[in-house]
């Protein structure tokens, strides 16, 4: 997201109240699933994946009419291919897909859900907004609705593995790696066509801890994202790998 310029402070006090209102949307969420796992059908356990994925489609719909009476238009770092943008597509795939192709996406959808949703929980620069109370909804509504849908985004993954749906298993890291990077060079490629384009965090570095280092060198810059990306999901992945080895 580049609307939304934070001045709010990391970890003070609106982020850590942030923070515990999505504890408990996640309490919310799983501890039913937890306590009634046994009794909840492969078919139950699968609707309230797509009932999750419909949630955050209509938390993005959300966002465009409100954009659209607001501004009139949808600004360019709203449309939706930011990395957290993903899940809408990859998603849908898990929670009602059961072709190859859905089997292929699931550790992708699962690294990214996972991943990208705690990280921007955890250092929301460009969500946080620019108040220090959560309710003041003219003001923070956008920030409220984007750590609902990051939570929603860990939630889904976290499902994947209670549901059963999706079992981490030898190779799915390279699966993950080789979907991940076809995306991130679609946004390369998008970046570099359209001007001030950010997508992926890529382009302009929005957000990113690392954007001093376009001053010094762009591809510098994606060279660092991008790796550091692969050594955090192989860091995710790695554990899998070496127990189908052992064994």
């Amino acid at each position: 997201m580049f609307l939304i310029e934070s001045t709010a402070p990391l970890y003070g006090a609106k982020h850590l109240l942030g923070l515990l209102m999505m504890l408990i949307l996640s309490a919310a969420y799983l501890v039913p699933l937890v306590l009634y796992r046994n009794k909840l059908t492969s078919a139950n356990k699968r609707l309230i994946l797509q009932l999750t994925i419909l949630a955050m489609w209509g938390l993005e719909i959300f966002k465009f009419i409100i954009l659209l009476r607001t501004y009139g238009n949808i600004p360019l770092g709203e449309f939706p291919y930011a990395l957290c943008s993903t899940p809408l597509y990859l998603f849908p795939f898990v929670a009602f897909g059961k072709s190859k192709l859905a089997e292929y996406l699931k550790p992708s959808a699962f690294v990214v859900g996972l991943l990208a949703g705690t990280i921007t929980l955890l250092y929301p620069s460009n969500v946080l907004g620019d108040t220090t109370s959560w309710f003041s909804f003219t003001q923070e509504l956008f920030p409220l609705r984007s750590f609902i849908y990051h939570t929603i985004m860990i939630l889904f993954a976290v499902n994947m593995l209670l549901s059963g749906i999706y079992r981490p298993k030898k190779g799915d890291l390279i699966k993950a790696i080789l979907v991940l990077l076809v995306l991130a060079s679609i946004a390369i490629i998008l970046n570099a066509l359209i001007p001030n384009a950010d997508f992926f965090m890529l382009g302009m570095g929005y957000g990113s801890p690392f954007a001093f280092l376009i001053d010094i060198s762009k591809v510098l810059y994606i060279a660092v994202m991008v790796g550091i990306a692969l050594v955090v999901i192989t860091l995710v992945y790695l554990p899998f790998e070496l127990k189908k080895k052992a064994s």
